[in-house]
């Protein structure tokens, strides 16, 4: 189990009766070993480095599946050009007229 809990990681008002608003924002994780809550852990880790290539993969990846959940995803060339472009992606660099 991963869960962010502290100030700052709900909006709602806690329902459970934790009031953890006061804690500093930090990660939870247990798991049925010692291994697993390792492996969690380290991705976490790789999640919240946004200097990482592989941190930057898994975003996108959540990011794309929450469009298709969502109905949202785009798939033309124009919204991939302008994903790059705000991100700083290697499309960046297109001449395309995007905002005419």
């Amino acid at each position: 189990t991963v869960v962010v809990r502290g100030k700052g990681s709900s909006r709602l008002k806690t329902v459970t009766g934790d009031d953890d608003e006061d804690e500093p924002t930090h990660v939870l994780i247990r798991g049925h070993s010692q291994a697993a809550v390792s492996k969690a852990k380290e991705l976490v880790e790789t999640l919240i480095d946004f200097n990482s290539e592989e941190g930057e993969a898994l975003r996108q990846q959540q990011r794309r599946k929450g469009q298709i959940l969502n109905g949202t995803l785009r798939e033309d060339k124009e919204a991939a050009d302008l994903q790059a472009l705000l991100t700083g992606g290697a499309r960046a660099n297109l001449t395309t007229n995007l905002f005419s």
